[in-house]
C-alpha cells in the first residue's frame, strides 16, 4: 500500500520532511493517538554542552567559554562548581 504525502495531515508534513515517510509511518504505528512531548533542543543538548564546557575549562577561561557557548560567565561558573572537576 502506498501512503502519499497528501494523506498526511498538514501539521505533520514538516516531520515527514525531516525523518522521511517510512520513519514517520513507524512513529505513527508506535505513538499514533498518544500526546507525545518532545523536549526543546536546548534541553536535550544541555548535558552534552556542560560536559564539553567541563572538558575545556582550565581554571581561568570562564569568560572565553561564556562567549563560545553564548551563556553568562556566572552560568559557566555554576556548571563548573556543580560538577566538581
Amino acid at each position: 500500500m502506498e501512503v502519499r504525502r497528501e494523506d498526511i495531515p498538514d501539521d505533520m508534513l514538516s516531520m515527514v520532511d525531516i525523518i522521511g515517510m517510512d520513519k514517520f509511518l513507524d512513529v505513527s504505528k508506535i505513538y499514533g493517538g498518544y500526546a507525545v512531548y518532545i523536549p526543546i533542543y536546548k534541553s536535550i543538548i544541555r548535558q552534552a554542552r556542560n560536559r564539553e564546557i567541563l572538558s575545556k575549562y582550565d581554571g581561568y577561561n570562564i569568560r572565553e567559554l561564556a562567549n563560545i557557548y553564548g551563556i553568562s560567565a556566572n552560568h559557566i561558573y555554576h556548571i563548573v562548581k556543580n560538577n566538581k572537576i
